[in-house]
């Protein structure tokens, strides 16, 4: 899971988890289990914010068989809003991580000494990175 640096005052630790992992990846269904796992946090906890937000509309929940499947729901009034603030939160600390781990080896990101010395480098990574 990403950096929510905008996500935490808007919804708790459960809720942010979920709309991160749904919301960056809306064209895939997770099944229960795999959101469990991903959030790290407990069976209830998940299932009662995934219970809301299905019953709000922002994710849709889709049993096939005895697996139950959520996926963020295209047909919310507020997806393109919804997805456009997960991906500019949790989304962009995600891209840069995945642009930047081949140029890192086996050292941590350290977001103070991000730019020391890399600017242009940097610079050209990420705009590689997103072409």
């Amino acid at each position: 899971m990403g950096s929510h640096t905008f996500l935490p005052p808007l919804f708790g630790k459960t809720r942010q988890a979920l709309l991160s992992l749904l919301y960056t990846h809306a064209d895939e269904s997770f099944f229960l289990e795999q959101l469990i796992r991903a959030a790290a946090l407990g069976r209830g906890t998940v299932q009662r914010e995934l219970a809301f937000l299905a019953r709000a509309g922002i994710v849709r929940r889709t049993v096939k068989g005895r697996q139950v499947y959520f996926q963020a729901n295209p047909d919310c009034p507020i997806y393109a809003e919804m997805k456009g603030l997960v991906v500019k939160t949790a989304g962009v600390a995600d891209a840069l991580r995945a642009a930047l781990a081949p140029h890192l080896g086996d050292k941590p990101l350290q977001s103070r000494r991000l730019f020391q010395g890399h600017g242009p480098k940097l610079a050209n990574i990420v705009a590689d990175a997103q072409a």
